[in-house]
């Protein structure tokens, strides 16, 4: 009895392991498609196992504090990723009195800094899926809530990044898809936290796939039943997908062509400015 215990134990704890190395996976991978380091498509996939890990709050409700914890872990290795250019400030060369070891340590308080302060917002989303899992008034109608939830948490949190001297909305999702135009022509709709509901949805709906698969249980009828709802979410995130998609195109080819309008002429330069002439007083 003790040994199966145990067994239990570490494979419980090989579980947990698992899924918040695929935690840190999926921020890392995400925020490498909005800096550009990955192509946009991955944006479609990579936010898969964070989701999945939202959804099993629908079946088994988490403890508030665990699942503001895993809220944390998650958009820190997002945040990390995206303000991995501090590791490019090093060794402070634009600033007089610094060693390079006291640089080092002023970089990594820096970045890793920064990244934790925008989690702290970033870790509510994780909170506040747990509180609507917990609520009655939505009990039996989570697998359906939790459709649109993920995504409407995620922009509602994109935009209070906009807010405040605390705000550095820097790591929107919807600059992962600066070279798809089609997808982008839905910014103007309800604007660019539109665009990263969107994105956060289609990986839901292949998430809620995913789950209804490893949820089939030894019964031959349950398998086929957990097949064709796996299959349902799957169209429907690819319909979603393709929607999006074809409405753009759509847009685009109705556009005016650039140049032919009657408008004045703008353009936009951004000052080449050297780093080390920003910080000298005499300059500013």
């Amino acid at each position: 009895m003790t040994k199966d215990t145990d067994r239990l134990d570490k494979s419980g704890r090989k579980k947990k392991w698992l899924g918040l190395l695929l935690l840190a996976l999926s921020g890392f991978l995400t925020d490498f498609t909005v800096t550009g380091r990955l192509p946009g498509v991955v944006a479609f996939f990579s936010l898969i196992p964070a989701m999945g890990w939202l959804l099993s709050y629908q079946d088994k409700p988490a403890k508030l504090g665990k699942a503001y914890a895993a809220g944390l872990f998650f958009f820190f290795f997002y945040h990390l990723a995206g303000f991995h250019w501090f590791l490019a400030l090093w060794p402070l060369s634009f600033l007089e009195g610094f060693t390079p070891g006291a640089a080092a340590v002023v970089v990594a308080v820096a970045w890793l800094g920064l990244s934790f302060f925008q989690a702290v917002g970033g870790g509510l989303v994780f909170l506040l899926a747990a509180l609507v899992a917990r609520a009655r008034l939505f009990a039996g109608k989570r697998r359906l809530v939790f459709l649109a939830l993920p995504g409407m948490l995620w922009a509602l949190n994109e935009w209070s990044l906009s807010w405040g001297w605390w705000g550095c909305p820097w790591n929107r999702l919807a600059l992962s898809q600066l070279d798809n135009l089609p997808f982008l022509q839905s910014a103007s709709l309800l604007g660019v936290t539109f665009v990263s509901f969107l994105l956060v949805s289609v990986n839901c709906l292949f998430a809620q796939a995913i789950k209804s698969i490893r949820q089939s249980g030894s019964q031959s009828s349950r398998r086929t039943d957990s097949r064709r709802q796996s299959g349902r979410y799957a169209l429907a995130a690819l319909g979603l997908l393709a929607a999006v998609m074809l409405s753009g195109f759509a847009v685009l080819m109705l556009s005016p062509v650039p140049g032919e309008g009657t408008g004045p002429k703008v353009a936009l330069v951004q000052a080449n400015q050297s780093t080390r002439e920003k910080w000298d007083g005499d300059r500013r």
